[in-house]
């Protein structure tokens, strides 16, 4: 969301992040290949939880590339 003086106000900018933030997301596939994707979605599940810390992203990523400083 971009800030306020961007071409839009204040009032717009809090108006429509209040939107987003009421906003429910129940998402039912109606297609098969929707259905498809629901089902791997909920099966890698386990490997995207729990979530990681800015510090262990960090220490992940410099793992990745080799250096421990």
């Amino acid at each position: 969301m971009p800030a306020a003086g961007n071409g839009r106000s204040v009032f717009i900018v809090k108006a429509i992040e209040e939107k987003l933030a009421r906003r429910r997301c129940d998402w039912k596939p109606r297609s098969e290949r929707g259905r498809r994707m629901a089902a791997l979605l909920a099966k890698g599940q386990k490997e995207r939880t729990p979530l990681l810390s800015d510090v262990q992203i960090e220490q992940e990523l410099k793992e990745r590339r080799g250096r421990r400083f």
